[in-house]
């Protein structure tokens, strides 16, 4: 599919059996152009259209569910020592791979954009939202703050450096698909820990 003014040649792609309209694992290209629709959103509740997505080409749907599975994911109580010595473990392994370093540092370096960007409307959301709200926002804030979130998030790293898709962060869209990109990391992060833990 062709978007008009845009050089960028649209398909879908299948990704851990998520769809994926773009030929490059591009997140910051698939929060533009999809909005959160493809990422099983909740289609009960629509929204109206706003500036990231285009609800007249694919349709907008909420994602503030992702928010709660983001609490109910997370673990504070797994060891960032144990963290930081799988990731070394999975990293020894994928650094075989031609290419391997420009790719870990790529990924890394989206990793480190998508939770700063989290913590700066997690601040703010914290200041403004009613006391009910207020609370939710403040375990979020901690969550992206915690540099044991990064070492988490990193376990993801090695897998994904053996694709050949790109990561891309665009700062000055909308960030309300970014709870959706962040508990699929999160997922995908405690399906690794979980399988190292069985061996």
């Amino acid at each position: 599919m062709d978007i008009p003014g845009c050089l960028c040649d649209i398909n879908t792609e299948s990704v851990n059996n998520k769809k994926y309209h773009n030929h490059k694992f591009d997140l910051g290209m698939r929060r533009f152009f999809l909005g959160p629709m493809y990422y099983e959103g909740d289609k009960s509740k629509q929204k109206h259209y706003k500036k990231y997505c285009f609800s007249n080409l694919l349709g907008c749907y909420d994602t503030s569910k992702y928010k709660d599975i983001i609490l109910n994911s997370y673990n504070p109580n797994v060891s960032d020592a144990a963290l930081v010595e799988l990731y070394n473990e999975l990293k020894e392994e994928a650094k075989k791979y031609d290419g391997y370093r420009p790719r870990e540092k790529e990924i890394e370096k989206y990793i480190y954009y998508l939770l700063y960007y989290l913590k700066l409307k997690y601040k703010k959301r914290v200041v403004t939202a009613s006391p009910p709200k207020k609370e939710k926002y403040e375990k979020l804030l901690q969550i992206v703050s915690s540099p044991k979130t990064k070492n988490l998030l990193r376990l993801t790293i090695p897998k994904l450096a053996e694709s050949y898709y790109l990561f891309s962060y665009i700062p000055y869209i909308d960030h309300s698909i970014d709870e959706v990109i962040l508990s699929d990391l999160i997922g995908q992060a405690n399906t690794i820990l979980s399988l190292h833990n069985k061996n």
